[in-house]
């Protein structure tokens, strides 16, 4: 490669810039322990209520109900809201914490320290409604300090002030539906970036997340991992409880020093641990027994997917529960870590983080002692390094495995004190004074139901949630999370933003969810109406809409609550302030196996059917090593699903009720606050007639619900493990496996054979077999009372699984569980061993195939996604970057149909970044059941050129003809040397213009079919339409099987997005086009319905081209459902490299050249889909469809998001077509030509420069020293022209570099100017001098756009002082 250096025109150096605050400690006691600090700074909307005028269509924040409270008396006995709302925010630790207190703290911090903080979306608007005001001693200013020390880092690069992300109100993410859990972050972004002015397209966005309340659930990796979260704080105790070893420290029947229900047993599917446990208590109920190190270290949470088995993790940082009470009320107590977790951290590459969590502005870790004394002291301490949480996970997050977590919050609350069932915010309902139908030995009462405000607040919130989906889908509209964050834009433009009824709905239903409303209840204030005021508000704005629609528009599942059960550990203790009854005060009872799961559930159509679905494991443990008890499809270690209906009860809506329910003096329900759709109650009772010898079982359970209009709902799995009361008659025979049964532990299989055919016989004689064919038999340890044991070791490595069965020792009488045996599945401890393989499932000819592939300690063992490189024949014929179906961490899977006519399938796999595993250059190759194609027709040829000819190097591109005597529809060519490929219309004469030809062989392939009608377009438009002739709106309709067009701008303002019929240079599609522009942070796009749905078979065809595009901005297409879901989409957004694919990234460069699109079904969930960029390779990817309940095709999505505001950076798009093949009588033929394109050739001065370039720009390649000759005195000479591929000859003709784009001198984009060549590779070089220094290529090598389009250069500058300048190279031959 050659690089020349007079092509850069000017130097850009960047030097490190930091603040310095102190020395950092050069030795530490134990470098494995780090310590850091986290605070939580949050107020809610107090009174979510519609403000007055002038800005009437928002809730009401601080100081507006401050104002307000007077005349706010409804049909109530007091003024709302209760609280003095003065008083909360005047306390003086307060106002500093909101504003300069974590600035302040944080200077006295070394340099290496930083603070992690949450600053909720409510606050935000509290403190600025106060600031703007002047209120209550805050300012203007407010976030001034935030701001400035948010942009502090480590030396590492990390912020030292880094602002979390976090629910915008405050609600408790881990039992929300999901669409309001995600719908609670979007809208905190907003506020978050606008509030400490960082970047509008949240590129600075903090990769970490607090859930509110500490409170934790696996299943809340869905939607973290989406909205691109890479860390997340849970409570240390939650990880500790994993543990089998946790039953020896807090025994509830010995010694349970514990104020919340034992773990269950389904969720001790942790490490067993004997060394490092350690008891803490905070005050009375907040203690927790923690294990060193494995407590205080960073694992990953997994989410599976129940419907398609896909995994999303997300790293967990511990947060210390005992040292974060001690400094929430005292302070951080150094000793903790002397004594309880320092001795045991001594592995350097997963060292322990010790991190005390609190309030910045309650108690005393809210106060000026806290802030300014005893925080600083921590992270100063000289024995342990204090360190930025981020800088952390950067370090040591790679070595964070899998684990198990179990649900819950921290330790702090009263009643609750990390209780695994959340049970501070959600409580079950509870028997009235009179009331008979109780729970055993309880309050509880289920069936009738019995009243909890803790209880009924959810009713008010799943209805709200329901109604808000239900119009999102049906307006038609985008629905966007900046106009729900505040309509009046009172973070930055303070203008009325206009937003449609569902987001003003979203707006004014979510500030109804703070989950401190549930934490007090309503005792002492007004909490228990807040979230039902809240959804009355969102369903009177909405009722219009929703009521017209739904009966022909409703597409949106029914909403269902979290299921709960009681109690928590059925046939085991569950504690609670629920089991004190007359007569017996214990918290702490031993329940009956028989338990209920029940649930709130609402949908605007109506509740059709709802039922509890139910499984049993079949080896007693939910193995860490599969999926099994994760999909709803099961597998091996799971049994069948039994559907349990469920029992509706229709719960109170009126003030009067509801105040009759609660019976209690400081509740007052009024019915101006009281939402008149609450969601039904439902229940199920699991006991022996509704599921037959339940006990001594893991259960697997799920609750589906449908509505009148079909719409389908299904929650995440959950687990309970079901103890034996001794009440259910003679318990069968059983078998359990050790914990988390591993190839790198001994196999320890307990049998207790209970009533089962083996109770009287001793010895018994196990069956063990490690792959379910070769059995071993072992003799067992009778360990009384029909127990008998077995230690299996070693257990062989790589072992898939192991299954048992058993026999009296004279072998007469087996025990095999009716034909099932018993199993489980063995996990893969170590890192998977021996090289990677791909197993070849045939099939019938013409039938799907399966390829599995297991990386084991290959180059892709760690791949987050892979995708197969799949050929035929040799590679003959090739299908890149299909991608494969994660099954477990090391299986991956593809099932295909072949080609026809091929005997041999080839493949290679890699992880869509640049690694790949080609079998060690062997690849893998598979032989094929043919499936033969049909005979060729005749009639059908090229006849220019006639034959095989050859052409000069410049002949660049060559036009075909042909004839087709019976040859109709369409035409596809392809060129196998260039990988181009295209379609044009058949007919007697055809002609397809300027195939590109590459430098050597080429190989041209044109395709048709004689078969008649074998095209059927079934939709069909272009922008040549008349109906465009006088623009472009609403209601046009040009074309056929197409509905009306569906036009969206974010703004009003025509200079910053709108779209117009395209005629100009810049296209390059079929013109006129349709186009689309936007920019200063706008959106602009276009729908078109689809008169029925796509369908299997049917191909859409669309032609799309995008401008250049800025960073952080974006353009492409979609195909949706009639909610406006998207199912697929393929796009580019501006700074990365290539464009983009539901969810993964492709092989395609960017271009602004054009790109045909195709996309077709093929399945009810399936797409294929081909890309053809203008001049470009042809690429094709088979894949799902995003998940979705509805997943029919009917809406066509092109956008223009922010891409720039000049006419470069517009999107065009034309030629939307469906089309499907007749295939009835028809056959294909097709026909080649070879046109072999001539290399540069000659050299006659032996400058180095091929004489061919020299002749294209009439100069005489002869001339002695030409190459070195400056002929057009631009400062390049004509080997640099060469090199650069640019004109020699004008002056104007040279690549000019510029800073694209720029932040906090870490990120630098480098544009080459155009022109740029496709034949040339564009690179970066830096230096750390100006003099006499060495340049080192970055080895991007990004070639040439073929429009010759500037090339954008991205680096990372992670170096204190760097120069750079952008290069070209020469291909290597």
């Amino acid at each position: 490669m050659t690089w020349t250096r007079n092509s850069a025109k000017f130097w850009i150096g960047v030097a490190g810039v930091g603040i310095a605050l102190g020395a950092a400690t050069s030795s530490w006691a134990n470098n494995n322990v780090k310590v850091s600090r986290f605070w939580h700074n949050h107020q809610p909307i107090y009174w979510p209520e519609w403000n007055s005028n002038p800005e009437n269509q928002r809730v009401q924040f601080a100081n507006d109900s401050v104002n307000l409270k007077g005349g706010q008396g409804y049909d109530s006995s007091t003024f709302h809201p209760e609280n003095d709302l003065v008083a909360i925010f005047g306390v003086d630790d307060r106002r500093r914490a909101y504003q300069s207190g974590p600035r302040d703290s944080l200077a006295s911090v070394n340099a290496n320290g930083g603070y992690a903080m949450s600053y909720s979306g409510s606050l935000i608007d509290n403190v600025n409604n106060l600031g703007e005001a002047n209120a209550n001693g805050y300012g203007g200013g407010w976030w001034n300090g935030n701001r400035e020390a948010s942009n502090w880092t480590t030396p590492a690069g990390s912020r030292r002030l880094d602002l979390v992300g976090f629910t915008y109100h405050h609600s408790l993410g881990a039992v929300l539906p999901k669409s309001v859990f995600r719908k609670e972050i979007q809208v905190f972004k907003q506020a978050w970036w606008k509030a400490w002015n960082k970047n509008s397209n949240l590129s600075d966005h903090s990769k970490g997340f607090f859930p509110t309340e500490m409170g934790f659930s696996r299943h809340m990796v869905d939607v973290l991992a989406d909205e691109g979260y890479e860390w997340v704080i849970v409570a240390s105790h939650h990880l500790s409880r994993t543990s089998p070893t946790y039953n020896q420290k807090a025994d509830p029947e010995g010694s349970f020093n514990i104020f919340s229900s034992p773990p269950n047993k389904a969720d001790q599917v942790g490490p067993v641990i004997n060394d490092g446990w350690w008891f803490g208590t905070g005050n009375v109920g907040e203690t927790a027994w923690n294990v060193a190190p494995f407590a205080y270290q960073l694992h990953k949470a997994q989410y599976i997917n129940p419907e398609t088995g896909a995994e999303k993790t997300i790293i967990m940082v511990p947060s210390d529960d005992v040292q974060s009470y001690k400094a929430g009320y005292s302070g951080w107590q150094k000793g903790l870590i002397d004594d309880h977790i320092s001795p045991y951290a001594n592995d350097s590459a997963r060292p322990c983080i010790v991190m005390p969590s609190t309030d910045g502005d309650n108690a005393w870790g809210g106060g000026s002692s806290s802030w300014d004394g005893d925080a600083p002291s921590l992270m100063n301490n000289g024995t342990y390094p204090g360190v930025a949480v981020q800088d952390f996970v950067n370090q040591f997050g790679g070595a964070a495995g899998v684990v198990h977590v179990e649900d819950g919050a921290w330790i702090f609350p009263e009643s609750d004190y990390g209780s695994p069932q959340f049970l501070k915010w959600v409580e079950p309902p509870v028997a009235n004074a009179t009331a008979t139908n109780r729970v055993f030995n309880t309050q509880v009462d289920i069936e009738t139901p019995g009243f909890a405000t803790k209880f009924y607040s959810w009713a008010p919130m799943i209805a709200g949630a329901n109604w808000c989906e239900t119009a999102e889908q049906m307006i038609g509209e985008p629905v966007n999370a900046w106009k729900i964050q505040d309509p009046y834009d009172s973070l930055g433009s303070d203008s009325f933003l206009s937003p449609n009824v569902a987001e003003r709905a979203w707006h004014i239903y979510l500030a109804g969810l703070d989950s401190g409303f549930n934490y007090y209840g309503g005792l002492g204030n007004d909490d228990e109406v807040k979230t039902s005021i809240a959804t009355r508000r969102a369903v009177e704005l909405l009722a219009p809409l929703v009521n017209a629609q739904k009966s022909t528009n409703d597409f949106t599942a029914p909403t269902v609550f979290k299921p709960q059960r009681f109690p928590y550990n059925p046939g085991w203790y569950t504690k609670g302030w629920f089991n004190v009854i007359p007569g017996n005060n214990n918290f702490l009872k031993k329940m009956k196996s028989e338990f209920y799961v029940w649930t709130h559930a609402y949908d605007v159509s109506g509740i059709t059917s709802i039922v509890v679905k139910v499984r049993k494991d079949l080896d007693g443990v939910n193995s860490m090593a599969s999926t099994h008890n994760e999909t709803y499809a099961g597998g091996a270690d799971v049994g069948a699903w039994t559907s349990i209906p469920m029992t509706k009860r229709v719960l109170p809506n009126t003030g009067a009720a509801l105040t009759a329910a609660a019976a209690n003096g400081q509740i007052e329900y009024f019915d101006a606050a009281v939402s008149p759709e609450v969601a039904d109650y439902y229940f199920a009772r699991i006991d022996d007639s509704s599921l037959p010898d339940f006990r001594s079982n893991l259960l697997d359970y799920y609750i589906e619900a449908y509505d009148a209009r079909g719409n389908l709902h299904k929650s995440d799995i959950q687990h309970v493990w079901v103890e034996d009361d001794g009440f259910g008659g003679p318990p069968p025979s059983s078998a359990a496996f050790s914990a988390s049964p591993s190839d790198c532990a001994p196999l320890t299989v307990t049998y207790t054979a209970n009533s089962g055919p083996l109770s009287n016989s001793v010895p018994v004689k196990m069956w063990l077999s490690f792959n379910g064919v070769n059995f071993t038999s072992y003799t067992m340890t009778n360990s009384g009372g029909g127990i008998h044991v077995y230690t299996v070791t070693p257990v062989p490595d790589n072992a898939p699984n192991a299954t048992v069965y058993f026999q009296n020792d004279a072998e007469t009488i087996t025990d095999n569980r009716n034909g099932q045996n018993w199993s489980t599945t063995i996990l893969d401890c170590d890192a998977p061993t021996g090289p990677s393989t791909a197993i070849f499932s045939n099939a019938p000819a013409c039938q799907p195939v399966t390829i599995d592939y297991r990386p084991n300690s290959h180059p892709l063992q760690n791949a987050t996604q892979v995708f197969a490189h799949i050929g035929f024949n040799d590679f003959a014929i090739v299908r890149p970057s299909q991608v494969m179906t994660k099954i477990t961490n090391n299986l991956w899977r593809i099932t295909l149909v072949p080609t026809n006519d091929v005997a041999q399938i080839d493949v290679v796999f890699n992880n869509g970044a640049g690694t790949w595993d080609n079998n060690n250059g062997a690849d893998w190759a598979f032989a094929l059941n043919v499936c033969a194609g049909p005979e060729l027709p005749t009639g059908f040829s090229i006849t220019n050129p006639p034959n095989d000819i050859a052409v000069g190097n410049g002949t660049v591109a060559y036009v075909l003809e042909g004839i087709g005597e019976s040859v109709v529809g369409l035409l596809n060519w392809t060129n196998a040397l260039t990988g181009g490929s295209g379609v044009t219309f058949a007919g007697l004469n055809w002609q397809i213009s300027s195939i590109p030809l590459g430098v050597g062989t080429n190989v041209i392939t044109v395709t048709g079919t004689n078969m008649a009608s074998s095209v059927v377009t079934s939709a069909l438009d272009s922008a040549a339409s008349g109906v465009y002739g006088d623009g472009w709106i609403d209601t046009d309709n040009g074309g056929t099987g197409l509905g009306n067009w569906q036009l969206y701008t974010s703004t009003t303002n025509s200079s910053q997005s709108g779209r117009f019929i395209a005629n100009s240079a810049e296209v390059n599609i079929v013109k006129p086009a349709w186009g689309l522009y936007a920019n200063s942070g706008n959106l602009s796009e276009a729908k078109r319905q689809l008169l029925n749905p796509l369908a299997t078979g049917q191909t859409f065809f669309v032609s799309f081209d995008n401008g250049f595009i800025d960073t952080g901005a974006g353009a492409g297409v979609a195909m949706q459902n009639a909610q406006g879901e998207t199912l697929w989409e393929f796009f580019f957004n501006g700074g990365d490299t290539f464009y983009s694919m539901s969810g993964n990234t492709t092989d395609v460069g960017f271009t602004a050249a054009g790109i045909e699109v195709q996309f077709w079904l093929t399945g009810p969930t399936n797409y294929g889909t081909k890309i053809s960029p203008n001049g470009g390779a042809v690429r094709e990817y088979f894949g799902n469809l995003n998940p979705s309940t509805n997943s029919a095709v009917t809406l066509f999505r092109v956008w223009n998001n922010n891409a720039g505001s000049d006419s470069v950076r517009d999107v065009f798009f034309n030629s939307i077509m469906i089309a499907s093949s007749n295939m009835t009588g028809g056959i294909s033929t097709s026909d080649t030509v070879v046109i072999t394109r001539a290399a540069g050739a000659g050299d006659s001065n032996g400058d180095g420069v091929p004489d061919d370039w020299y002749n294209q720009y009439g100069m005489n390649p002869g001339t002695p020293g030409l190459g070195g000759q400056d002929t057009d005195n631009d400062g390049m000479n004509n080997w640099d022209e060469y090199v650069y591929d640019t004109n020699p000859t004008n002056a104007a003709s040279f690549n000019a570099n510029s800073i694209e784009f720029m932040t906090d001198g870490q990120i630098i984009d480098l544009r080459v100017e155009s022109p740029t060549s496709t034949g040339r590779l564009y690179d970066v070089y830096w230096a750390t001098s100006l003099l006499n220094s060495t340049w080192n290529p970055m080895n991007k090598n990004i070639a040439g756009n073929p429009d010759n389009s500037p090339v954008v250069l991205k680096i990372t500058n992670d170096a204190a002082q760097r120069y750079y300048r952008t290069g070209a190279k020469l291909p290597t031959p």
